[in-house]
């Protein structure tokens, strides 16, 4: 059995939190790949849950095992640190007269067994409306709010709140409740692979909300707002992944994947296995190119394939003239 497939085996462990059945002792040389395939794809915390009551038949090197509980305690501090400004965040904005959205985070850790244990990102906000927008823009900029204040390539808004990432989103996608959120974390899949990378953490995300809000929201109500965006396709490719590396039963998953052929399914899992979270573990700055196109010209919306053929020909561009 390949380290990928035991990967996965604890990785549906500790998303479903149930016992891993392991079918073999992987050797010391093993756990240590699977241990850095856990931080490449920003899993460590959740899969330490599972890797701390194993037993000692299960062959963890004692040495490891105290690496990983490290590095468990070290996600739970920095969720600590986030949670405690997005509450603040959350607090200003609201003082302020401004209309936010939480995307991801803490929003999204909420799902998981052990909520502590999810790697969390940047502290990402949507500011529906232009006004609403350029109201907290300038007070971002009219400083003591945040440091380092700069605007990216599509518009948005990043900066530092005590040594930690904020990003305000300008555009985002209007929908509310569990049918607002799915389609946000099915979307955002989609936009990281197609550009800066993804791993197995947002494929965890996508699983265990399905699983959080399964019998709460309209199925139909959702399909047609895939349907709207352009995402019906993709959203088949995603359910047959999600089926595939982290067992996702049907009845949570809105949607047929019957159309999807296995090829591409194999494709994309390749990606992401290259890609790790956010990209950090590719090995060349356009790893997947071909593989990438032909998936998303199947899969994609247009105005997405159209996006992401723009953004890496500025890449190209960019790699060029800076050589």
């Amino acid at each position: 059995m390949t380290t990928n497939e035991l990967f996965f085996i604890l990785l549906r462990a500790a998303v479903w939190n149930e016992p891993p059945q392991l079918p073999c002792v992987p050797g010391p040389e093993e756990w240590r790949i699977i241990y850095n395939m856990s931080k490449a794809h920003a899993v460590q915390g959740i899969l330490f849950d599972v890797i701390k009551d194993l037993p000692a038949a299960a062959g963890v090197p004692r040495q490891l095992a105290a690496e990983w509980m490290v590095e468990a305690d070290g996600v739970e501090r920095d969720y600590a640190a986030k949670n405690a400004l997005t509450l603040e965040q959350e607090k200003f904005w609201k003082n302020n007269g401004i209309e936010a959205v939480l995307l991801k985070g803490v929003s999204v850790a909420r799902f998981y067994p052990v909520p502590e244990h999810r790697v969390m990102g940047d502290i990402d906000w949507w500011m529906p409306g232009r006004g609403n927008w350029r109201k907290a823009l300038e007070l971002v900029r009219a400083g003591g709010h945040g440091e380092n204040v700069k605007r990216d390539s599509d518009g948005d808004c990043n900066y530092t709140s005590g040594g930690i990432a904020v990003e305000l989103h300008r555009k985002g996608m209007r929908a509310e409740g569990a049918v607002g959120m799915l389609v946000m974390l099915n979307e955002h899949i989609l936009h990281h692979v197609m550009t800066s990378g993804i791993g197995m953490r947002h494929l965890c995300d996508m699983a265990l909300a399905y699983r959080y809000y399964c019998g709460s929201y309209d199925a139909k109500e959702y399909l047609n707002c895939l349907k709207k965006y352009g995402l019906s396709k993709w959203n088949g490719l995603l359910n047959a992944t999600l089926k595939r590396i982290l067992a996702v039963p049907d009845d949570m998953l809105p949607g047929a994947a019957g159309s999807v052929r296995a090829a591409d399914t194999d494709r994309l899992i390749d990606l992401i296995m290259e890609d790790g979270d956010m990209g950090f573990g590719r090995r060349h700055r356009f790893g997947g190119f071909f593989n990438r196109f032909g998936l998303f010209m199947r899969y994609a919306p247009w105005l997405f394939v159209k996006r992401w053929t723009g953004l890496a020909i500025g890449r190209i561009t960019f790699t060029i003239f800076a050589d």
